[in-house]
């Protein structure tokens, strides 16, 4: 009996044991689950939210253009290097052809010669005019024996066709001087040409000459690629190198489903992939029309309004776009937003429909659905 007593008190304490143990458990769970409440529920705030499309791009010159060759030949001598400015007239590099240095060459000789042969020293100006200076003696010693035999025909000393040999003979001299005067006159106005002709074609080869260095025609740039180096050959027409020149742009690249967000004269926030921490303004000031199906994205131009710092041609950046700037906006953390744009309410557990507005990678905007009275809650999906 002693025994049987003993375990009917061990049963019944055993089950006061069993309750006390089942009630200090839900306290416990109840506790945990309103700690868990506190943590895992919110409401909606205000806050300032700004909207961007990301784009990527490059800064590119306003204009490029290419310095042709101007013969063929081999460089001998390029007077920039890359990323250099270079001034409308200034040579970019010295082409070495011995082809036109020989035509030059020839041509000066033959402008001396014919600008020596127009001189009054000239040797066939002088032959000449020794010819005429003969000339008029003759021509005087004719006329002095037509004189002397008309005298002596008038006195019966000769006859009349000696004095008539006397004048065929002093009017032939007469011709011959007038000849040979004409002759001089021609002389001089053929050497007179022949000297122009060689000056014009000495200017020409000068000119040829003056191609060897090759300049720069346009507007003021920066030298952006060099394509050959001193001991090249190069062929005419041949581009020696590319230059920018004008301002400096911001060519973006943006797809084809952020296009429609993007306007004229529209913010943008740029970084350098370099230089992440440095963040300048700029805006949109063209929009290409027609989508490039090499790059797949439409190319959209903007300019810098800030200055540029180290930014230099061809310098890679990422952009932020505006679109846009809400202040003092209802959101939410973007955990809270349930798959469908809903949320759960903490009071009943029930998902409320929500329309949402600008998101980021933390908060949501609330357009409608709660307000800043609701108590939201988290809930795993």
């Amino acid at each position: 009996m002693l025994i049987l007593k003993a375990g009917i008190n061990i049963n019944v304490i055993n089950k006061n044991t069993m309750k006390n143990i089942f009630l200090y458990l839900f306290v416990i769970l109840n506790t945990l689950a309103s700690c868990n409440e506190s943590v895992i529920q919110t409401k909606p705030s205000r806050k300032d939210m700004t909207d961007f499309v990301y784009a990527t791009g490059k800064l590119v010159p306003e204009t490029e253009y290419s310095i042709p060759s101007m013969l063929d030949g081999n460089i001998k001598q390029i007077y920039f290097n890359e990323g250099d400015s270079i001034k409308s007239g200034q040579a970019i590099c010295q082409i070495g052809n011995e082809l036109q240095l020989t035509q030059m060459e020839n041509a000066a000789i033959n402008y001396n010669f014919s600008k020596n042969n127009t001189k009054e020293n000239a040797p066939q100006i002088i032959k000449l005019k020794e010819q005429i200076n003969q000339a008029i003696t003759k021509c005087n010693t004719d006329s002095l024996n037509v004189n002397r035999y008309q005298r002596l025909f008038e006195k019966h000393a000769v006859s009349a066709i000696d004095l008539e040999k006397t004048k065929v003979e002093f009017l032939n001299s007469q011709t011959n001087r007038t000849v040979l005067q004409k002759s001089l006159e021609d002389l001089k106005a053929i050497m007179s040409l022949n000297e122009s002709n060689a000056k014009s074609q000495l200017k020409i080869q000068e000119q040829n000459l003056q191609y060897s260095k090759i300049k720069n025609e346009n507007n003021e740039g920066v030298i952006l690629k060099i394509f050959k180096a001193a001991g090249d050959l190069i062929r005419k027409g041949e581009p020696i190198c590319r230059v920018g020149s004008g301002k400096t742009i911001i060519r973006l690249f943006v797809s084809a489903s952020d296009i429609k967000s993007i306007f004229l004269n529209q913010l943008i926030l740029i970084s350098s992939i370099t230089d992440k921490a440095t963040i300048l303004k700029g805006e949109i000031t063209k929009i290409h029309p027609m989508f490039d199906e090499n790059l797949q994205s439409y190319i959209v131009d903007a300019m810098l309004t800030s200055t540029p710092n180290s930014l230099l041609l061809g310098s890679k950046v990422q952009v932020n776009i505006l679109i846009k700037d809400v202040k003092d906006a209802l959101v939410i953390p973007s955990n809270y937003l349930l798959e469908g744009d809903s949320v759960s309410l903490a009071n009943n557990h029930q998902k409320v429909a929500v329309k949402t507005g600008i998101k980021t990678e933390d908060y949501i905007q609330i357009l409608s659905g709660i307000d800043e009275n609701n108590t939201i809650e988290l809930i795993d999906q």
